[in-house]
């Protein structure tokens, strides 16, 4: 398990925006510091997330993920709050912006990974997964459920 994960998300987003630069993706970074989150997200009950993409006249938000995963030896699956998922999805509800899940693997993460697993996070509420790879209060997500995406016009197929 990971000490510190905080540190391990700062990570994670600096790698991601690094990848951004190289492939040529417009994004802004959100703010992350504690308690400057916006009234509209406390409110709704929300969840800040970490960048808005833009590509092609079409913008997307991302939340950077840095997460441990299990298998269950057909597949490989990341354990995610059920929590932050809602709260992602709420944050889609009030800004009518999608919000994709931006997934790096811990134990083969390094500032050199070449490949991102996207998922919608509303989507994560209709498809069925095996909860009993991950704790009660965590979703699984399966690595085949992704997208993976390495390039440019990898992550074009975010924005459709």
């Amino acid at each position: 398990m990971v000490a510190d994960r905080s540190n391990l998300r700062l990570k994670a987003e600096k790698h991601f925006y690094q990848w951004l630069n190289k492939i040529g993706i417009k994004y802004f970074y959100i703010n992350q510091q504690p308690n400057k989150e916006s009234t509209l997200i406390k409110e709704s009950g929300g969840k800040r997330p970490d960048f808005l993409l833009f590509y092609d006249g079409r913008q997307v938000l991302v939340d950077v993920k840095c997460l441990d995963y299990v298998s269950d030896g057909k597949d490989v699956w990341f354990c995610i709050l059920k929590t932050e998922i809602k709260r992602l999805v709420e944050t889609e509800k009030i800004t009518s912006i999608p919000v994709w899940l931006a997934i790096s693997a811990y134990e083969t993460w390094c500032p050199r990974q070449p490949e991102w697993y996207f998922i919608l996070a509303r989507n994560l509420y209709d498809m069925r997964g095996s909860d009993t790879l991950c704790t009660p209060k965590y979703r699984s997500i399966s690595i085949g459920d992704c997208l993976t995406v390495k390039t440019k016009t990898g992550i074009a197929r975010i924005f459709t």
